[in-house]
């Protein structure tokens, strides 16, 4: 299992202070992992690394955590900010077992185009969905935990 190779640079930069090396998803703390994760996903980002040609898990970290960020920073306005990339985040959420997020995203885009921007009828209809991530301290314990425990197949060839 090796990191690929054009990934490593990025992965440098990240951990340079480090003496745990450039994995560092398999030694950081929560709230430490948390943090170097938007990181890492806003450097994924503007690099506009060709996430596809790397193992799964680089794309699932930037898509999530630029979506995370977004929203943050923009609120619903990310539904509009991400739009051309919308799919691919609904679907890195499927792909790492968060369901509900994943259709909690996609009825608030729904509404937020039908409501020409309802602020309050997209947070009802992302609400609709019975979701225990809702809260993103619960979604962000989740994510870090699972990209942990599937370190292996998410980021190495």
């Amino acid at each position: 299992m090796t990191i690929p190779n054009q990934i490593m640079p990025i992965l440098k930069k990240f951990t340079v202070n480090s003496d745990n090396g450039v994995e560092f998803w398999l030694y950081l703390n929560e709230m430490d992992l948390t943090e170097k994760l938007f990181e890492f996903s806003s450097a994924l980002m503007i690099e506009q690394i060709e996430l596809t040609s790397l193992p799964k898990g680089y794309g699932l970290v930037a898509y999530i955590f630029y979506w995370e960020t977004n929203c943050q920073f923009s609120g619903w306005y990310a539904l509009e900010n991400l739009s051309d990339c919308l799919d691919v985040i609904i679907n890195s959420y499927n792909d790492i077992g968060l369901k509900e997020e994943a259709m909690g995203i996609q009825k608030a885009a729904e509404v937020w185009d039908e409501t020409l921007q309802n602020y309050d009828e997209v947070t009802v209809a992302y609400k609709s969905v019975s979701n225990p991530y809702a809260d993103e301290n619960n979604r962000w314990d989740y994510i870090n935990a699972y990209l942990k425990k599937n370190a292996s197949a998410l980021f190495y060839e």
